[in-house]
């Protein structure tokens, strides 16, 4: 409710009703009649209608012959809060864009000239499930993905050939396609017709982009995505290599020379790390958008000029082919594209916060639990159920990829000697891995046992996760590493110090750590939870114990490409853990809070 005064967000990925500050900190009494809100297209009969990302008219009327202005804003801190003058008494109609799937509150209140206000009404409706993309190219090697469309027939065609293939960038193992542009050569494009996309209406378009370090942007423009008009694109998802910004650049009409509508990133991206892009045009709110990796800042939300609404009149159709790799202007393809690019989607409306970072469950709005596009991929789990009984087996990832891991100390299995192995005293009550520890059975002992693959499962320098329960069985002088990739000098660690706290630590080039470390020392010979996670986007380290962030975060990390993953050792020769490892759960990409805690909470 907004009680007191409008609830304001400035960042929809991260704000919450209790972050946000009341538009009117006074609260003048309360003076008006409570406002009523009306809509057609999205009446409060407890039905869901229309659409997340899919606008309507809403009608505000105060009842009082002295209002002049109303105040309006989604509850839950999804934009911030406008104002509007009226003629005193008089009813306002807006087109509005609900911005998410199931329950929506729009929360109005009215104000009068002496800033008198009335009590807020809370309009509360239900929306249908959002429509699917209109086309999505994943652009990777993945089940044979490479240049095929997940929505229809529009597959895409190389029309020049210099698009070729990147492996290990996103996931080990498998390639994403690579543009080699030079900005104003015709080199390395992909083209799709018959997509459906429709831009003389509302419309987003989503890409991962990766620009190269050095020489890949000496000037002008490198565009990713666009649509194609007669003489200019019907909008361009591209980095101005000037200012070092993504942006979407949407013109006002399909003419030589036409006004554009720009909205920019608030930040450089950093170089050679994968960034998560949403251009959008909301046709009935009237304002361009651009989301960063998931945050949609203050300053990446535009709106037109009178000029470029006059000029744009009912829209326009870009009725050319979708061109990933440039764009077209002055009558010409230029601004060719150089770097990497995967994940491309298209959608004939507002892409909202809820696509993005998910739907929560809300049995009561009857809305489930659905999983945004920003969500990492697992390429590796091992919950080595089923195990015990191959004694000194290799286990067998459960993912697309099926990576194996190794025991080591576990040559001559149930004697004394053995140093890993399989229990069936596992976190979930099946098996789990041991290392260095004598076992109840009266076998086992204390020394090499660890376990690993024979490559790389993580791409070190990008965004990752790394999960698992744990269950240390004493703490020693020295650290003890549960989860490891990179050899003796490492890249990524999650271990147990001397102090017994755990910690979480990226290795970046020149040997510099960036370390995450938990707020209060390990329990012996209890299951904890461990999740750590590197945003490469902002060079953030993060650890939770048990669903929940530790105080200490780690900064600054660049991380590194890295070899074969280790469990329960620092490489082969060190860092050994005495205990068990249940539940390994391994990620390509950053969780979220809200993601940790589930993973925690349904394990």
């Amino acid at each position: 409710m907004l009680a007191a005064g409008l609830l304001v967000a400035t960042d929809f990925a991260d704000r919450s009703p209790a972050d946000a500050a009341p538009v009117d900190p006074g609260a003048p009494r309360l003076a008006l009649p409570l406002p009523t809100v009306s809509s057609v297209e999205y009446p409060a009969d407890g039905v869901a209608h229309g659409g997340p990302g899919v606008s309507g008219l809403f009608t505000l009327a105060s009842g009082a012959p002295s209002a002049v202005k109303y105040v309006y804003a989604w509850a839950g801190g999804f934009q911030p809060a406008t104002t509007v003058k009226v003629t005193a008494g008089a009813p306002h109609t807006v087109a509005l864009t609900p911005p998410r799937y199931g329950l929506n509150t729009l929360e109005v209140y009215s104000l009068d000239r002496a800033d008198r206000r009335s009590p807020t009404t809370s309009y509360a409706f239900l929306v249908g499930a959002p429509a699917a993309p209109v086309a999505h190219w994943p652009l990777d090697t993945i089940d044979g993905h490479y240049l095929r469309n997940q929505f229809g027939g529009a597959h895409l065609t190389l029309t020049q050939p210099d698009v070729g293939w990147a492996p290990d960038t996103w996931i080990v193992g498998e390639q994403t396609a690579r543009f080699d542009g030079d900005g104003t050569g015709p080199r390395g494009v992909a083209t799709a017709t018959g997509t459906g996309l429709d831009t003389s209406g509302s419309f987003s378009v989503a890409a991962w982009v990766r620009q190269p370090s050095a020489g890949g942007c000496p000037e002008g423009n490198r565009t990713a995505v666009s649509v194609d008009g007669a003489h200019v694109s019907g909008f361009m998802l591209s980095y101005n290599c000037e200012a070092g910004k993504w942006r979407i650049r949407i013109p006002a009409q399909d003419g030589a020379e036409p006004k554009f509508l720009t909205a920019w990133a608030a930040v450089t991206p950093p170089a050679d790390k994968w960034t998560h892009l949403v251009g959008v045009w909301d046709e009935g709110e009237g304002r361009a958008s651009l989301w960063v990796n998931g945050v949609l800042d203050s300053t990446s939300t535009v709106t037109p000029s009178a000029t470029w609404l006059s000029n744009r009149g009912g829209g326009w159709a870009a009725g050319g082919p979708v061109a990933i790799g440039r764009g077209r202007a002055d009558d010409a393809d230029r601004g060719f594209y150089s770097g990497e690019i995967r994940g491309v989607r298209l959608w004939n409306r507002v892409v909202t916060h809820d696509d993005l970072w998910g739907t929560p469950s809300d049995p009561g709005a009857g809305t489930q639990a659905t999983a945004g596009i920003l969500a990492p991929t697992q390429v590796a789990t091992w919950d080595f159920n089923g195990e015990f009984g191959s004694g000194c087996g290799d286990a067998t990832s459960n993912s697309y990829w099926s990576q194996r891991l190794r025991p080591h100390g576990c040559t001559n299995p149930y004697s004394p000697e053995q140093t890993s192995g399989y229990t069936e005293a596992g976190h979930d009550g099946n098996e789990a891995l041991w290392f260095n520890e004598p076992q109840p059975e009266g076998y086992g002992s204390v020394g090499d046992g660890h376990a690993a693959t024979s490559q790389a499962v993580l791409v070190g320098d990008q965004s990752l996760t790394v999960s698992t329960w744990a269950r240390i069985a004493a703490i020693t002088a020295q650290e003890q590493v549960l989860v490891q990739q990179g050899g003796t000098d490492g890249s990524v660690e999650l271990s147990a110090g001397p102090d017994g706290r755990w910690s979480f630590g990226i290795n970046s080039p020149g040997g510099s750590w960036s370390l995450a470390t938990s707020d209060v020392p390990a329990t012996t010979n209890d299951w904890v939870h461990l999740t750590g996670v590197f945003d490469a986007a902002t060079g953030s380290v993060r650890l939770y114990v048990d669903g929940v962030l530790q105080t200490a975060s780690g900064a600054g990390a660049t991380g590194t490409p890295s070899s074969p993953l280790y469990l329960g050792a620092a490489g082969p020769t060190g860092g050994y853990f005495s205990g068990a490892v249940d539940q390994v759960k391994l990620y390509a990409g950053a969780l979220s809070d809200a993601e940790v805690f589930d993973l925690y909470d349904n394990s």
